[in-house]
């Protein structure tokens, strides 16, 4: 009785977080039960950092993706070990912070697409860390749905992005116009060779004229084409 009453309390139990902490980082007898337990249960948030940390478990970590206080912790040491098998690994909540370690930016763009929504592709292209590897997948963006995010999220972020998309949208917008300001042309020709018979007695000037016609609208097609492709759009 009396030898329970005087027995020794571990340290992990101290009063002082500092000193919980001190023997988390110093022991390294503390079991991965204890280690999840206090994670769970401590009241320090340091504490129980250093308990996940220590702890070192995915599993462990995924407990705590919306925990006000260790989400964000947490979602940074998955996004860091996942790979692209695994399940986590295109979860809404670990894969904006993956792509912020890639580098490629043809692959950060593919997985960013993957993304539930355009609002989410958009913070997650324009909080690309490295500016150099966030310009590269910009460029890759035509999607004017992704792109209208994104002029929002970097209206007060960054004033280059904002620029970016501003001209990008612009870009976008003129060809679309100049599309359909070519295709109302085409139906004009079409419509006016339709028109002309052999026996109008301006057949052959009439159509020389359509041919010519014909053959600027063609030319001003192709030129329209090529740059529908440059800005990933359908031709």
């Amino acid at each position: 009785m009396l030898k329970s009453l005087f027995q020794r309390r571990s340290k992990l139990d101290h009063p002082d977080p500092e000193i919980r902490v001190r023997v988390l980082n110093e022991d390294s007898k503390v079991s991965f039960e204890q280690l999840a337990q206090i994670a769970r249960e401590d009241q320090d948030v340091q504490v129980r950092t250093v308990a996940l940390v220590k702890a070192n478990s995915i599993d462990l970590y995924e407990e705590f993706l919306d925990d006000e206080k260790l989400s964000e912790t947490c979602r940074r040491f998955i996004s860091e070990q996942v790979d692209d098998n695994h399940r986590l690994a295109l979860d809404a909540r670990i894969l904006p912070l993956r792509l912020q370690n890639l580098s490629d930016p043809t692959r950060i763009y593919e997985l960013a697409r993957r993304l539930d929504s355009n609002t989410e592709i958009a913070n997650a292209l324009v909080n690309i860390p490295v500016r150099t590897v966030r310009d590269d997948v910009l460029n890759l963006c035509f999607d004017e749905d992704v792109l209208g995010e994104m002029q929002k999220t970097s209206k007060q972020l960054d004033k280059s992005v904002n620029r970016f998309v501003r001209d990008r949208l612009h870009a976008l917008k003129e060809l679309r116009n100049r599309s359909q300001n070519l295709t109302a042309q085409a139906d004009h020709v079409v419509a006016a060779a339709e028109r002309s018979a052999p026996d109008d007695p301006h057949y052959l000037t009439r159509r020389e004229k359509i041919e010519r016609e014909w053959e600027h609208t063609l030319d001003a097609i192709e030129q329209l084409n090529d740059q529908l492709q440059e800005h990933g759009q359908d031709k």
